[in-house]
């Protein structure tokens, strides 16, 4: 059972995530089924037990009431290193103590599905259930219905919700380039091949094949790339009778995820099994030995984080630590004699070059950690956030200008599949170099300047947006200044993980095709609904497109450069050509300014406003 809720910790945070999303899914079954033992003590802090009375049994058990946790207190039971319940001090003992919780949580389901197990070997057992029947008989008891009968009825249910409940809304589909709208359809398709060979009392496993055929006629139909029919059908492929004893939700997805499984083969095929080339080719070329460490510098910076989340332990493909991406990918392509500047260590590939910078200055994949210590460093949150704003946008103008390099490849040799296997795995974790390409921009924070208890990073519009405004430039329906123009308007904005619901009601993962990419998307993405949230929770943005210091120190700056050099902030292009020509042109660096200090001496002059100019520096 640990094994099937994701096993120990051992990724950290990145586990975590995974854990997130498999308790947000089966909350209510899991606080429906935890065993009343369990509540009473390894989850007293959670349920809240109240004795109420004594069982009226020979034992006379105790009775108690318990308070129903919400989800999102579930959540973060199991989950927030900082509960209040978390006694530890560090981090690994923060750590030890969720991973006890897990182990705990595992046993307690491991306790109901055994009991379950008993009922599914009594109903699918044949012999079982014919001597069942029999005792059931002789007792006049009412007989249960047969098999086929139990099978048609399940799917019947799940049909009802597989449209209602289930189908994949449109960021998703772009998040896997319309591969989970085939799955979604393929999937209905299955189940209803599936009663149809139930009713006329065909074996399960003749029916599956059967289904099978009929999911493959409609991928052929649709067009569906080989790849794709291949991850759907070896998908589907794997469906069970046991199977249909579970909810629609659960097998939905369990599908779902092992579809996702298979797409890593896809991104491997399109992309990542081509790096290797790229990279000799780099080491291949006429440029010096410098260049070329720096230039697989800079393809670590875009690739080695998205890579390294992409695939899993025990895949099959050895490239889910760094080691194994350098083993795997990079090492071959590196000359012996140039091997000795390029090391593994510490999870990182330090390039022994001058200028060459792995680091990224802001971990935004640890939001309650990391981030949160970042943004707690002077007791000055605002400020503390302009300061972390001003250190990310070096990473993400970098990051950008990498991955829009790499489009323009794409774009250049028409591979819009290897464009989609590029941009799906920069997708994949939020330390991605295509999830970080996007600044700063906004910040809840209590109306007292505090941070919200539990803080999560949000893109704005959603990631999956961009991906769409890329992938129409590599298909050359825009523009680059169109697709810069529209990327312009996206953030990364630092939230209330306890409101984050709300505004991914209608806006999860994508803020509708509709949208005009040029305007800004933030009363959209966080709509009346969600401002009179934050109103009800005391709380307010911090927008650093609005906040008036920045806007002052810029027109202050622009002041200063104006009085220094006679000019406004913006010339013409006209006027930049005539002042060129001038033999008295503009001497903004005279040779005392030779270096940054000697330009800010120059700008602040020698009059009676030096020291104000020296304040806004």
């Amino acid at each position: 059972m640990l094994n099937a809720i994701g096993g120990n910790f051992t990724e950290k945070e990145a586990q975590i995530s995974d854990y997130t999303s498999m308790l947000d899914i089966l909350y209510e079954d899991l606080v429906n089924n935890i065993p009343n033992e369990y509540k009473n003590v390894q989850f007293a802090d959670l349920f809240k037990p109240v004795k109420v009375g004594r069982a009226k049994t020979a034992v006379g058990e105790d009775i108690f009431e318990y308070t129903m946790p919400t989800k999102e207190e579930f959540i973060d039971f199991f989950t927030n290193l900082n509960h209040p319940t978390i006694t530890a001090t560090s981090e690994a003992g923060k750590y030890n103590q969720l991973r006890a919780r897990k182990v705990r949580i595992a046993e307690a389901l491991a306790e109901v599905v055994g009991a379950r197990g008993v009922r599914e070997a009594l109903e699918l057992d044949e012999n079982i259930e014919k001597e069942f029947k029999e005792r059931q008989d002789l007792l006049d008891k009412e007989i249960p219905d047969a098999p086929g009968a139990r099978i048609i009825e399940q799917i019947d249910s799940w049909i009802e919700q597989w449209d209602q409940l289930f189908k994949p809304e449109p960021g998703e589909l772009r998040a896997s380039f319309g591969a989970l709208e085939l799955l979604h359809a393929s999937g209905k398709i299955f189940l209803q091949s599936l009663k149809a060979s139930a009713k006329a009392g065909i074996k399960f496993t003749e029916s599956v094949k059967k289904a099978i055929k009929e999911v493959q006629d409609f991928l052929t139909k649709e067009g569906a790339s080989e790849l794709e029919q291949q991850e759907i059908v070896n998908t589907l492929d794997k469906t069970t009778e046991k199977d249909l004893n579970l909810k629609a939700g659960v097998y939905y997805n369990k599908i779902k995820t092992e579809f996702k499984g298979n797409l890593a083969k896809r991104i491997n095929k399109n992309y990542v099994s081509k790096l290797n080339n790229e990279i000799k080719n780099i080491f291949d070329s006429e440029i010096s030995d410098e260049q070329k460490l720096y230039k697989l510098g800079e393809i670590l910076n875009r690739d080695l984080r998205a890579i390294r989340n992409t695939f899993k332990k025990g895949d099959g493909y050895n490239l889910n630590t760094t080691q194994l991406v350098y083993d795997n990918i990079i090492k071959s392509a590196i000359p012996s004699n140039l091997r000795k500047f390029v090391k593994v260590s510490g999870g990182k590939i330090n390039i022994n070059i001058e200028g060459y910078v792995e680091k990224q200055s802001l971990d935004l994949a640890n939001p309650n950690t990391k981030l949160r210590d970042e943004l707690s460093k002077t007791g000055n949150t605002k400020e503390d956030f302009k300061l972390a704003a001003e250190k990310h946008t070096a990473d993400a103008s970098k990051f950008r200008r990498l991955i829009l390099s790499k489009l323009e490849e794409f774009k250049s040799i028409k591979d819009i599949e290897g464009a989609k296997a590029f941009l799906q795995m920069q997708g994949q974790h939020m330390t991605a170099a295509g999830r970080n390409m996007f600044p700063l921009r906004i910040l809840s924070l209590t109306k007292d300047g505090k941070l919200p208890n539990k803080i999560i990073p949000e893109h704005n519009p959603p990631y999956n947006d961009a991906v769409n405004l890329m992938l129409q430039y590599v298909n050359g329906e825009i523009n680059l200044e169109q697709l810069n123009q529209a990327l312009d308007t996206f953030s990364v904005d630092i939230l209330d993980a306890k409101l984050a619901s709300i505004y991914n009601k209608n806006t999860k993962n994508t803020i509708g095709a509709e949208h005009d990419f040029t305007k800004d998307p933030k009363n959209i993405r966080y709509n009346k609904e969600y401002q009179n949230a934050l109103e009800e929770n005391n709380q307010e943005f911090f927008d650093l497109k609005e906040d008036k210091t920045i806007e002052d120190n810029k027109k202050q700056f622009n002041s200063i450069v104006t009085e220094a050099t006679g000019i406004d902030s913006e010339i013409s292009g006209s006027r930049a050509e005539a002042l060129a020509k001038n033999k008295n042109r503009l001497k903004l660096l005279p040779p005392s300014a030779d270096d940054f200090a000697g330009l800010l001496y120059y700008l602040a002059g020698k009059d009676k406003k030096r020291n104000c100019r020296f304040s806004v520096f």
